[in-house]
């Protein structure tokens, strides 16, 4: 969500138009409607860590700005995790590299089928090596970063 929005959303919860700020209890649904689902956990610490008391504080936009920064960080740190656990499944030797071919066949024959065309494509942006394989760790952050730009 690009700052004018999260600046409306934020604007929609502050009840003291001349403070400019929210109370530290609707933060939550400020992040949650930027496209966001922390868990408790996440948020409070994400609060507390921006200079936010939880009970009776209340927030600055560029506090919240800052909190909706860090857990969206945080977002993409999981789902590259993911990307990465799901690859070591096929990394036979423990070498951190994957096989561009097995990849394909299971993008273009299992869930959501894709077309040759759109693997090759995602494989053209990768750095794959002269024996066919790419770096787990380099393809998850890269898979991670696109879909974080397909979020916003």
């Amino acid at each position: 969500m690009g700052d004018e929005k999260l600046k409306e959303v934020f604007n929609l919860f502050s009840k003291d138009k001349g403070k400019k700020k929210i109370p530290a209890q609707d933060i939550g649904m400020v992040v949650r409607s930027s496209g966001l689902t922390p868990t408790q956990k996440q948020l409070q610490a994400a609060i507390v860590g921006n200079g936010v008391e939880i009970v009776s504080g209340d927030a600055t936009f560029d506090q919240v700005k800052k909190i909706v920064a860090q857990l969206q960080n945080t977002r993409n740190s999981d789902i590259e995790g993911s990307l990465r656990r799901a690859l070591e499944f096929f990394d036979a030797d423990g070498a951190d590299t994957v096989a561009v071919t097995e990849i394909s066949h299971v993008l273009q024959s299992f869930g959501e089928k894709m077309k040759s065309e759109d693997t090759d494509e995602i494989f053209r942006q990768a750095d794959v090596d002269g024996f066919g394989q790419v770096q787990i760790s380099e393809f998850a952050a890269m898979l991670a970063q696109a879909v974080a730009q397909a979020q916003q």
